[in-house]
């Protein structure tokens, strides 16, 4: 629990840093954002989604064999 606290501390003033250095040039704005459509209303569409899911047993068991190895990068 501690590590999670610890890392919201460090992250905030490091998101403000951030933010201030692409306001001032040093930094360039994220080129990875993605508009949302107007009038979006995030939960009606959230369950829509999870509505057509796909939660079988061989897609659960593909997504924790793809975590632990995509894993690797970020332990190692």
């Amino acid at each position: 629990m501690g590590f999670i606290i610890l890392s919201m501390i460090i992250a905030f003033p490091a998101g403000l840093l951030f933010d201030d250095c692409v306001s001032r040039g040093v930094l360039t704005q994220n080129t990875q954002q993605i508009d949302l459509p107007l009038g979006l209303q995030f939960w009606p569409e959230a369950s829509k989604q999870l509505a057509q899911a796909d939660f079988s047993l061989g897609n659960m068991w593909q997504a924790m064999m793809d975590g632990l190895v995509e894993s690797k990068m970020v332990l190692c």
